[in-house]
Protein backbone atom coordinates (compact mmCIF):
# COMPACT_ATOMS: atom_id res chain seq x y z
CA UNK A 1 0.00 0.00 0.00
CA UNK A 2 1.18 3.50 -0.71
CA UNK A 3 4.23 3.68 1.64
CA UNK A 4 4.58 0.10 2.79
CA UNK A 5 5.03 -3.21 1.08
CA UNK A 6 8.19 -3.61 -0.78
CA UNK A 7 10.54 -6.63 -0.84
CA UNK A 8 9.49 -10.26 -1.77
CA UNK A 9 8.26 -11.40 -4.89
CA UNK A 10 9.02 -15.47 -4.01
CA UNK A 11 5.57 -15.67 -2.30
CA UNK A 12 3.85 -18.36 -4.09
CA UNK A 13 1.27 -17.45 -7.51
CA UNK A 14 -0.71 -15.42 -6.70
CA UNK A 15 -5.21 -15.63 -7.52
CA UNK A 16 -6.18 -14.71 -10.81
CA UNK A 17 -7.67 -10.88 -10.58
CA UNK A 18 -6.08 -8.00 -11.68
CA UNK A 19 -8.03 -6.92 -15.03
CA UNK A 20 -6.80 -4.23 -17.89
CA UNK A 21 -8.32 -0.88 -17.26
CA UNK A 22 -8.89 0.97 -20.17
CA UNK A 23 -7.08 4.33 -20.00
CA UNK A 24 -9.67 7.24 -20.78
CA UNK A 25 -9.95 10.86 -19.27
CA UNK A 26 -10.23 10.50 -15.05
CA UNK A 27 -10.03 6.73 -14.91
CA UNK A 28 -7.90 4.71 -13.61
CA UNK A 29 -5.02 3.42 -15.63
CA UNK A 30 -3.12 0.41 -15.64
CA UNK A 31 -3.24 -3.20 -14.61
CA UNK A 32 -5.41 -3.31 -11.52
CA UNK A 33 -3.68 -4.97 -8.76
CA UNK A 34 -4.67 -9.28 -8.56
CA UNK A 35 -7.25 -9.82 -5.97
CA UNK A 36 -6.29 -10.61 -2.25
CA UNK A 37 -7.91 -12.97 -0.68
CA UNK A 38 -6.19 -12.92 2.54
CA UNK A 39 -3.61 -15.54 2.23
CA UNK A 40 -0.88 -14.23 4.20
CA UNK A 41 2.19 -15.11 1.52
CA UNK A 42 0.89 -13.08 -0.85
CA UNK A 43 0.09 -9.91 1.18
CA UNK A 44 3.58 -8.09 0.15
CA UNK A 45 3.02 -8.63 -3.32
CA UNK A 46 -0.58 -7.17 -2.79
CA UNK A 47 0.52 -4.50 -1.35
CA UNK A 48 3.89 -3.57 -3.78
CA UNK A 49 1.03 -4.02 -6.32
CA UNK A 50 -1.69 -1.60 -5.51
CA UNK A 51 0.92 1.07 -4.40
CA UNK A 52 2.60 0.76 -7.78
CA UNK A 53 -1.12 0.83 -9.31
CA UNK A 54 -1.85 4.20 -6.80
CA UNK A 55 1.97 5.42 -8.09
CA UNK A 56 0.97 5.38 -11.83
CA UNK A 57 -2.96 6.70 -11.25
CA UNK A 58 -1.81 9.37 -8.34
CA UNK A 59 -3.38 12.71 -10.38
CA UNK A 60 -6.65 10.85 -10.88
CA UNK A 61 -9.12 12.00 -8.41
CA UNK A 62 -10.41 8.83 -6.93
CA UNK A 63 -6.62 8.20 -6.00
CA UNK A 64 -6.62 12.07 -4.72
CA UNK A 65 -9.00 11.20 -1.69
CA UNK A 66 -8.28 9.03 0.94
CA UNK A 67 -11.28 7.80 1.55
CA UNK A 68 -11.74 6.62 -2.30
CA UNK A 69 -8.84 5.20 -2.22
CA UNK A 70 -9.52 2.75 0.68
CA UNK A 71 -12.78 2.11 -0.80
CA UNK A 72 -10.81 1.25 -4.21
CA UNK A 73 -7.83 -0.80 -1.82
CA UNK A 74 -11.29 -2.67 -0.03
CA UNK A 75 -12.32 -3.82 -3.41
CA UNK A 76 -9.49 -5.71 -4.19
CA UNK A 77 -9.34 -7.21 -0.90
CA UNK A 78 -12.30 -10.10 -1.57
CA UNK A 79 -12.75 -13.91 -0.73
CA UNK A 80 -14.66 -16.01 2.26
CA UNK A 81 -11.90 -16.25 4.62
CA UNK A 82 -11.71 -12.36 4.52
CA UNK A 83 -14.99 -10.66 3.86
CA UNK A 84 -16.17 -10.18 7.91
CA UNK A 85 -12.56 -8.36 7.48
CA UNK A 86 -14.04 -6.28 4.82
CA UNK A 87 -16.85 -5.81 6.27
CA UNK A 88 -15.91 -4.57 9.28
CA UNK A 89 -13.27 -2.19 7.68
CA UNK A 90 -16.17 -0.69 5.42
CA UNK A 91 -18.58 0.01 7.95
CA UNK A 92 -15.75 1.83 10.38
CA UNK A 93 -14.65 3.90 7.11
CA UNK A 94 -18.15 4.92 6.78
CA UNK A 95 -18.91 5.97 9.71
CA UNK A 96 -15.59 7.62 10.67
CA UNK A 97 -16.10 9.86 7.18
CA UNK A 98 -20.16 10.27 7.69
CA UNK A 99 -21.01 9.49 11.11
CA UNK A 100 -24.46 7.27 11.91
CA UNK A 101 -27.04 9.94 12.53
CA UNK A 102 -29.46 7.30 14.00
CA UNK A 103 -27.28 6.01 16.42
CA UNK A 104 -26.48 10.10 17.32
CA UNK A 105 -22.94 9.45 16.28
CA UNK A 106 -21.11 12.39 13.74
CA UNK A 107 -18.27 12.40 11.56
CA UNK A 108 -14.74 12.32 13.38
CA UNK A 109 -12.32 12.20 9.82
CA UNK A 110 -12.66 14.56 6.78
CA UNK A 111 -12.33 12.11 3.89
CA UNK A 112 -8.91 13.48 3.06
CA UNK A 113 -7.33 12.81 6.43
CA UNK A 114 -4.24 10.86 5.83
CA UNK A 115 -4.50 9.21 9.43
CA UNK A 116 -7.63 7.19 7.73
CA UNK A 117 -4.55 5.62 5.81
CA UNK A 118 -1.91 5.36 8.31
CA UNK A 119 -4.88 3.20 9.99
CA UNK A 120 -5.98 1.07 7.76
CA UNK A 121 -2.59 -0.01 6.86
CA UNK A 122 -1.57 -0.88 10.14
CA UNK A 123 -5.13 -3.06 10.49
CA UNK A 124 -3.95 -4.56 7.49
CA UNK A 125 -0.42 -5.24 8.29
CA UNK A 126 -1.53 -6.67 11.40
CA UNK A 127 -4.40 -8.43 9.73
CA UNK A 128 -2.26 -9.91 7.06
CA UNK A 129 1.51 -10.32 7.57
CA UNK A 130 3.19 -13.47 7.24
CA UNK A 131 4.76 -13.96 10.64
CA UNK A 132 6.69 -17.15 9.60
CA UNK A 133 8.62 -15.13 6.83
CA UNK A 134 11.62 -14.72 8.09
CA UNK A 135 11.47 -17.88 9.97
CA UNK A 136 10.75 -19.37 6.48
CA UNK A 137 13.71 -16.88 4.86
CA UNK A 138 15.93 -18.10 7.57
CA UNK A 139 15.75 -21.80 6.92
CA UNK A 140 15.92 -21.62 3.01
CA UNK A 141 19.06 -19.37 4.10
CA UNK A 142 20.64 -22.32 5.80
CA UNK A 143 20.03 -24.83 3.00
CA UNK A 144 21.62 -23.06 0.36
CA UNK A 145 23.64 -24.83 -1.57
CA UNK A 146 25.47 -24.01 -4.94
CA UNK A 147 24.46 -27.11 -6.48
CA UNK A 148 24.65 -26.81 -10.10
CA UNK A 149 24.56 -23.35 -9.99
CA UNK A 150 26.64 -21.05 -11.79
CA UNK A 151 28.41 -18.66 -9.60
CA UNK A 152 26.56 -15.77 -10.41
CA UNK A 153 23.39 -17.56 -9.89
CA UNK A 154 24.15 -18.71 -6.25
CA UNK A 155 25.50 -15.16 -5.27
CA UNK A 156 22.40 -14.11 -6.49
CA UNK A 157 19.84 -15.99 -4.72
CA UNK A 158 22.15 -15.84 -1.83
CA UNK A 159 21.88 -12.13 -1.70
CA UNK A 160 18.17 -12.05 -2.39
CA UNK A 161 17.92 -14.40 0.79
CA UNK A 162 19.96 -12.19 3.13
CA UNK A 163 17.05 -9.51 2.15
CA UNK A 164 14.78 -11.47 2.79
CA UNK A 165 16.27 -12.43 6.23
CA UNK A 166 16.53 -8.51 6.78
CA UNK A 167 19.95 -7.99 5.83
CA UNK A 168 21.13 -4.78 3.93
CA UNK A 169 23.70 -4.19 1.54
CA UNK A 170 25.51 -2.47 4.06
CA UNK A 171 25.65 -5.20 6.49
CA UNK A 172 27.24 -7.37 3.72
CA UNK A 173 30.64 -5.35 4.16
CA UNK A 174 33.59 -7.60 2.26
CA UNK A 175 31.54 -10.88 2.11
CA UNK A 176 31.05 -9.55 -1.74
Amino acid sequence: MPGGGGGDLDQGPLPQGGLPLPPANGSLKEMAPAIFNGNRRNMKQFTQEFTLYWMINQEVPTMQNIYTQMALALSFIRGQAINDWVMGQIERLFVKCNGNMGNEIPPTYCTNDEQLWVKFSCDFKWAFTNTTFKQCAYRELANCVMESKIIDEYIAHFKHLLQKVGWDRTSWGSLF
